[in-house]
């Protein structure tokens, strides 16, 4: 049937998981063959929180804006994270592709809701149209 999808859209982790569980789990859906179009990591990944394990413990939301890794849940940064998630998606001569893919999707959609609501406020590449 055209337009169906099948499979998980989206997956979402909370960001106060280690790396290395963040890691755990996105390969656990690949060996399942699992696919998602869209990972989300949720709050706490950020700032300096000594615990947050979960959305309802720690101090996590004191730090909403500081947008640095929090090296104790994640000590060399996010990007292990995001090439275990990414590599699913582009083949090793493609890299890239995903990512293209999704900002021209976004592209897409901002111009439908420009052509439906011209008198929308857009940030768009920087600039408010």
């Amino acid at each position: 049937m055209a337009g169906v999808r099948e499979g998980l859209l989206a997956y979402e982790l909370w960001g106060g998981l280690t790396s290395g569980e963040m890691k755990r789990r996105i390969a656990t859906l690949k060996a399942k063959g699992l696919a998602y179009e869209d990972l989300w990591i949720d709050a706490g990944w950020y700032g300096e929180s000594e615990k947050c394990d979960d959305a309802y413990t720690g101090d996590w939301s004191r730090w909403t804006g500081d947008w640095t890794p929090n090296r104790r849940v994640h000590p060399d940064g996010l990007a292990d994270v995001a090439a275990a998630a990414l590599s699913r998606l582009d083949p090793p001569d493609r890299e890239g592709v995903a990512e293209i893919r999704h900002i021209t999707g976004l592209y897409r959609l901002w111009d439908e809701l420009l052509d439906r609501f011209p008198k929308m406020l857009n940030h768009k590449a920087g600039v408010l149209a």
